[in-house]
């Protein structure tokens, strides 16, 4: 597995990152995700499951 970073974007951009999961068992799913910008900071972040 390679090791990766998160690199924050340059100014004056912002970053999405975003994840999602799904459960085949009991047939659920997930989603997820945070807004960063260049410092680092969190601006947004959301989440949802279905």
């Amino acid at each position: 597995m390679e090791n990766t970073s998160w690199l924050p974007p340059k100014y004056p951009y912002v970053k999405l990152t975003v994840d999602g999961s799904w459960l085949p068992h009991n047939q659920m799913m997930g989603i997820g995700g945070v807004i960063r910008d260049s410092t680092r900071s969190w601006r947004r972040g959301f989440a949802h499951s279905f």
